[in-house]
C-alpha cells in the first residue's frame, strides 16, 4: 500500500486482503488513504463502479456485528460505497490494543484528515494513548506521534479529549530537544486552540523553538507565536529570536 499513488489501489488491497490486515496494514491503510484523498479525486473514486462493487465484497466478508454495520452511514458523509472504510475503522477498533504508538497517532490523524467522525473509535484511542502516557509506555512515543495526536486532538475540539491533548504535548516538551520547528509550532497550536495553558509546557517549547530558531519557515513561525499569543504566554528570548528570524526570511520591499 505504500507504493500506491491513488485511492483506488489502496481500495483494492483492501477489498483483496482486509481479512489478513492485521495492527499495522489497518493504520496504513488509514493513513494512505487520507493522504491520497483529496479535492475532486476523493469525489470521483467513492462514486467510481469499482469503489461501489469493492464495498458488497467488503459487505460479504464482514462479520454481521452490529459494530461494522452501524459504522457506515457516519463515514464520510453521503459518499456511495462507504461501507469499505466503515470495515476499516470497525476491524481498527477491535485490534487497537494491539496497535503500536506510530499506528495509534497514524489513525488519529487520519480519521481527522478525512473529516471522518467517528467518536466511539476516537474516544478509544485517546483512552489507549492516555493510558500509555501514564506508564512508562509514554517513552515508546516519538515527537512526530506525539505532535499527531496533539494536533488531531486538538481538531475535534471535544472537552472530553483535552487532558489527553495536555498530556501528549507534556511528553513532547519532556524531550523537546527531539523535535523539529513543525512538531514544537503544531503542540503550541494544539495548546492554543483548546484552550489549555501551561507554563512549563510552553516554556520548554519556547526553550526549544529559539534553538531550532534558523530553521523555522513562515507557517510553523506564525502558528508558534500566535499559540503564544492566545495562550498569553510570554516568553522574551523566543520574541527576540522570532523578529530576528521574520525579517530574515522576509521578502525585501
Amino acid at each position: 500500500m505504500t507504493g500506491a499513488r491513488k485511492p483506488k489501489a489502496i481500495l483494492k488491497i483492501v477489498g483483496k486482503s482486509l481479512k489478513q490486515f492485521d495492527s499495522v496494514n489497518l493504520a496504513t491503510a488509514m493513513r494512505r488513504l487520507a493522504k491520497l484523498s483529496s479535492g475532486p479525486e476523493v469525489a470521483r473514486v467513492v462514486t467510481h463502479p469499482d469503489f461501489a462493487q469493492l464495498s458488497v465484497t467488503i459487505g460479504r466478508k464482514a462479520p454481521a456485528t452490529p459494530s461494522a454495520s452501524d459504522f457506515a452511514p457516519r463515514i464520510l458523509g453521503k459518499h456511495v460505497g462507504n461501507a469499505c472504510l466503515a470495515e476499516l475503522v470497525a476491524r481498527a477498533q477491535k485490534q487497537l490494543p494491539r496497535f503500536s504508538e506510530q499506528n495509534l497517532a497514524n489513525t488519529a490523524w487520519a480519521l481527522v484528515a478525512m473529516n471522518v467522525n467517528e467518536p466511539v473509535l476516537q474516544s478509544v484511542i485517546a483512552r489507549e494513548v492516555s493510558v500509555r502516557l501514564a506508564s512508562r509506555s509514554a517513552e515508546t512515543f516519538n515527537c512526530q506521534e506525539l505532535s499527531n495526536l496533539c494536533w488531531a486532538y486538538a481538531q475535534l475540539g471535544l472537552v472530553a479529549h483535552h487532558d489527553m491533548v495536555q498530556a501528549a504535548a507534556r511528553a513532547l516538551a519532556a524531550r523537546a530537544r527531539e523535535a523539529n520547528v513543525q512538531h514544537i509550532a503544531s503542540t503550541a497550536s494544539a495548546l492554543a486552540r483548546i484552550g489549555r495553558y501551561d507554563d512549563e509546557i510552553m516554556e520548554r517549547l519556547g526553550n526549544a523553538g529559539c534553538v531550532r530558531m534558523g530553521t523555522f519557515i513562515p507557517q510553523a513561525l506564525s502558528n508558534l507565536m500566535w499559540a503564544n499569543g492566545r495562550l498569553m504566554h510570554v516568553h522574551n528570548r523566543l520574541l527576540t529570536a522570532t523578529q530576528t528570524r521574520a525579517l530574515a526570511i522576509l521578502p525585501c520591499a
